[in-house]
């Protein structure tokens, strides 16, 4: 020991085996995929043709196991690891990556793999690292357990005569044959030549893959505990669990170890076990078995019985019943680590723990996987979808069965597993992956990434824009650029379609894209897009004249310019301009925009602390409460700023006979009253304008967002004369350089062609009657998630108990590309407010959409 600790060690027959492999795997690599898939087919049907001679040999110089079940073991390994190989690419452009993310995997080999065989399934395991390894294109170097070194022999002269027949380099496989030994083989796992380590075996040589200073996939040992729940069929685990355990006399690592069952059924399980044809032990035989042959008073099952048939076992420990015994059953009480019974036992034995409900069970199959077997295999039986979540979620293993037998379950005989020899247990066994080793674990797969464009414009978003606002899409799922959009749909750079039921917070009225707005802009386009500001804009006195008959009450005049939030600082002034008094009323939760007076109108102070003092003279009032606003009304009030629908508040209507009690109240105080339809207006809530609803007219009206047909920035302010009456003193007491140009004018007026042609007010009623309709029935539903359904048209707002409830039924909707938002001074609403353009159908799907983010949110999926 001291010797090899200060001189290196080599060994010439190590050196010139890997130097044979790099050389034959070099050739390899130029290998076509049609000439490896020959190989391989080649291979599997001579292994599988064997498999009853090899598995003769296997158990003749092993001694363990039964040369049935290891002849279709075999056969497994060979024609069934095989169908998942076969056809699919091991080198060179694979599938993966895809058009969405635009990239491209390109698979190449490891190199060299030096692969353990463990002296359980020596055949089995040497030809599956076999054709794993080649399909790759890698060249292997296969170390069997001294004791398989006859039968691994007869392996690879098969396997030679294999190679030889098909043309492929003889060294591209390779065996340790010559005084093997723990040494040599640590010198193969740590050679420079070696690429990566392949590792099935006892605990000791996978811990030495690992710190070999090579890359290495190793495996643990396992010991799955089943737990039987109070609803389990008891009769099908009885019959798997035998079945299972006994093939090849219980040395398949996965399979069950011990048995978990409630109290109450106990007695059922045990009567099912003896039926099937298992020894239940009685208290009194264990204890004779655990100070006799079993265990021989160690805290590990003897060595003599592993890999023996359990009628063999039961004649050990004097253990006699009428029939044949596939199977023995010890009954026991402790997880304690000097119990034999809780650890890993490669035999057809099992232990049977009983606990009083399904919680211990749960706390006891995690106590004996951490004894051994942690993170390898687990099993469950129940009816209960619920607990089979839970159980997966609390058992670390890396493979979790629900009503199969362990031993066919886990190498995909009887589930959707990939067939394998090699199963990994994760960091939770101290492995480095979970998965069932297949031929993708053996390449290196490389990624040819092109430049995207449009990624690269999310990029900059996150960069220059708002990096704030880019996490909160991302976090809601809206993670990729808009590139298109038609109608309700808006189109991303990945080529997904989204329905879209926010249309840009009530921008998109007529629809993105109308063809008859997109056509009257480009014709405006063509001729004088912006205005020379002297000369007289024919576009913005047509339709101001169109404004001024639609709107109600004595609206005559307008102010043209590019957005809400200006409209409402327009009005602002000429309302204090108009009176010339300071004070306004709004109300609290109110949006009216986030420019400074706009702001100070607001009711929200997370907008507004950030920026310094207010501008002074507002005063905000609850919403609806038509007393408060008569109290608060006075000779200096200028004026009072309402919304007909509080939308960012929270999609809150009006109340009857609020809006005419203001209308009253400011006219008997001389002030003028303004309406915010910047959101409510061009047919959103059933009419041109939702103040119309109540049949009051303001003083001054803000409009917006869906004025233009959201192809074109646009707001304006309609007034009596005397609002507009400051103008007679300075005609540029209030300008906007942009406002009213004639693009935006030529789109706006095209949008209210549509508006009337296609009557989309009425169909804006029909259908919000409709979507209210079906969101009520859901609240019925789920009384306990959703508090309230309201709105006015196709504004609509689901108030939900928990705004995280809310975020989450967002982000569900995203995943199904349908578009919604909260509303930003009530975070706990989402708000429905699609273009009116919507069609029943896509209101249906809308809702079927909503429906199914809720039952995943509240986890009734």
């Amino acid at each position: 020991r001291l010797a090899a600790a200060v001189f290196r060690y080599k060994d010439p027959d190590v050196d010139a085996m890997v130097a044979r492999a790099r050389i034959a795997q070099a050739t390899f690599a130029t290998w076509s995929e049609k000439q490896v898939d020959a190989l391989l087919l080649a291979l599997a049907r001579r292994v599988a043709t064997e498999a009853r001679t090899l598995a003769e040999a296997t158990v003749e110089c092993t001694r363990i196991g039964n040369v049935d079940d290891k002849t279709g073991k075999i056969g497994v390994a060979s024609l069934a690891v095989l169908k998942t190989l076969f056809g699919e690419p091991g080198s060179g452009w694979l599938d993966g990556g895809g058009p969405d993310t635009g990239v491209r995997e390109i698979a190449s080999p490891v190199g060299v793999v030096f692969g353990l065989v463990p002296v359980t399934s020596p055949v089995a395991t040497g030809i599956f690292k076999i054709l794993i390894a080649l399909k790759g294109r890698n060249a292997i170097i296969l170390s069997p357990n001294r004791i398989a070194q006859p039968v691994c022999a007869a392996l690879a002269r098969s396997v030679d005569d294999v190679l030889q027949a098909e043309g492929a380099p003889a060294d591209v496989v390779q065996w340790v044959t010559k005084r093997n030994s723990r040494r040599k083989t640590q010198l193969f796992m740590s050679h420079a030549g070696v690429d990566l380590v392949l590792a099935t075996g006892g605990r000791a040589m996978v811990e030495a893959a690992y710190s070999s200073g090579n890359p290495a996939l190793g495996v643990g040992p396992g010991n799955a505990p089943v737990l039987v729940a109070d609803d389990a069929d008891v009769d099908t685990c009885a019959d798997n669990v035998i079945r299972s355990k006994s093939f090849d006399n219980g040395l398949i690592c996965g399979a069950e170890n011990n048995l978990v069952v409630v109290a109450a059924r106990r007695e059922e399980l045990v009567a099912a076990l003896e039926r099937h044809g298992a020894a239940v032990l009685s208290a009194e035989e264990t204890a004779k078995a655990l100070a006799g042959p079993l265990a021989n008073g160690r805290t590990r099952m003897s060595s003599e019985l592993i890999g023996r048939s359990a009628a063999d076992i039961a004649a050990k420990l004097g253990i006699r019943r009428e029939r044949t015994i596939r199977l023995v059953v010890a009954p026991s009480e402790s997880c304690a680590p000097d119990n034999p019974l809780a650890h890993e036992k490669m035999a057809p034995l099992v232990s049977l723990f009983t606990v009083p409900d399904i919680d211990a069970g749960l706390a006891l199959c995690k106590q004996l996987m951490q004894l051994d077997g942690t993170g390898h295999t687990a099993v469950l039986y129940t009816r209960d979808e619920a607990l089979a979540e839970r159980f997966g979620n609390e058992v670390a293993a890396s493979r979790m069965l629900l009503n199969t037998p362990a031993t066919h379950g886990i190498v995909g005989a009887t589930t959707g597993l990939l067939p394998s020899f090699t199963l990994g247990c994760g960091t939770f066994g101290g492995n480095s992956l979970t998965d069932n080793v297949g031929y993708r674990h053996l390449l290196n797969v490389k990624r040819l990434a092109r430049h995207d464009p449009e990624r690269e414009a999310v990029f900059d978003y996150m960069n220059y824009v708002n990096p704030s606002a880019a996490l909160t899409s991302q976090v809601l799922g809206f993670d990729s650029l808009e590139v298109e959009a038609e109608g309700c749909i808006v189109r991303d750079n990945r080529g997904r379609e989204f329905l879209d039921c926010l249309a840009g917070v009530g921008v998109m009225n007529v629809g993105h894209r109308h063809p008859r707005v997109v056509a009257a802009v480009r014709e405006q386009l063509e001729r004088m897009p912006m205005s020379s500001r002297l000369l007289f804009n024919a576009r913005a006195a047509e339709l101001a004249r169109r404004l001024a008959d639609l709107a109600p009450g004595e609206l005559h005049y307008s102010f043209f310019c590019n957005s809400g939030t200006e409209a409402v600082e327009a009005a602002l002034k000429l309302a204090r301009a108009a009176t010339g008094r300071v004070r306004i009323l709004s109300t609290i939760n109110a949006f009216h925009g986030k420019t400074l007076g706009a702001l100070a109108a607001s009711g929200r102070d997370v907008f507004k602390t950030p920026f310094g003092p207010m501008a002074p003279g507002f005063e905000h009032l609850p919403y609806g409460d038509a007393a408060a606003l008569e109290a608060a009304m006075g000779e200096d009030v200028a004026a009072v700023i309402l919304e007909p629908v509080q939308g960012e508040g929270g999609v809150w209507p009006a109340p009857p006979g609020y809006l005419a009690a203001a209308r009253e109240a400011c006219d008997r105080a001389g002030a003028l009253l303004i309406f915010d339809e910047v959101q409510t207006g061009f047919g959103r809530c059933g009419r041109l304008f939702a103040c119309e609803l109540a049949g009051v007219a303001p003083d001054l009206m803000c409009l917006a967002k869906g004025m233009s047909g959201g192809v074109v920035p646009m707001g304006a302010v309609l007034g009596t004369v005397r609002a507009f009456q400051v103008f007679e003193q300075n005609a540029f007491m209030h300008s906007s350089t942009f406002g009213g140009n004639p693009l935006a004018c030529a789109a706006a007026l095209a949008t209210l062609d549509v508006l009337e042609d296609e009557a989309l007010c009425a169909r804006a009623v029909e259908l919000g009657d409709f979507l209210c309709a079906g969101l009520r029935s859901l609240q019925a539903q789920y009384p306990e998630a959703i508090t309230d359904v309201r709105g006015l048209g196709l504004l609509i707002g689901v108030e939900f108990a928990d705004a995280d409830v809310g975020a989450q039924v967002i982000g569900g909707m995203a995943a199904r590309r349908v578009i919604a938002a909260y509303t930003l001074n009530q975070p706990r609403v989402i708000r429905f407010e699609p273009p009116l353009v919507i069609t029943r159908e896509q209101c249906e799907h809308a809702l079927e959409v909503f429906h199914a983010a809720l039952r995943d949110c509240l986890g009734r999926g």
